[in-house]
């Protein structure tokens, strides 16, 4: 069974505009057990402020940007652009774990994207 190039393509918008949207939903409780957000919240279905104002991204978002982008510039995913782009857009405030920061330098210094390591397991 084949799909369609549009429905392939309305499947891809849909999922980074949910991560988008999930993102920016989660922020103001990102690492809370869920029984905290239900004490808290009950059925979190507003936008919170949390350590931005509601509404604002984290870190997975500036990310997914940082592929997209590198996407539409390449016509295909590149690690390299990939890699390229998230160097670019690279805002340390927007709550990165902690082991992003050495792929960032290596990255800055020039070490090309597969030997920056692997001491980041989630980013």
């Amino acid at each position: 069974m084949s799909v369609s190039h549009d429905k392939l393509a309305s499947h891809f918008i849909g999922s980074a505009l949910g991560e988008f949207i999930g993102d920016a939903m989660g922020m103001a409780v990102e690492g809370w057990p869920s029984g905290a957000i239900q004490r808290e919240f009950g059925l979190l279905s507003d936008l919170q402020p949390g350590r931005f104002p509601a509404g604002c991204y984290t870190d997975d978002t500036e990310m997914m940007i940082s592929i997209l982008e590198a996407i539409v510039a390449e016509g295909k995913f590149d690690p390299e652009a990939v890699a390229a782009r998230f160097l670019a857009n690279f805002h340390p405030e927007r709550g990165y774990g902690g082991r992003i920061y050495g792929i960032m330098d290596r990255l800055a210094a020039g070490v090309p994207w597969d030997q920056v390591g692997t001491d980041s397991f989630g980013n």
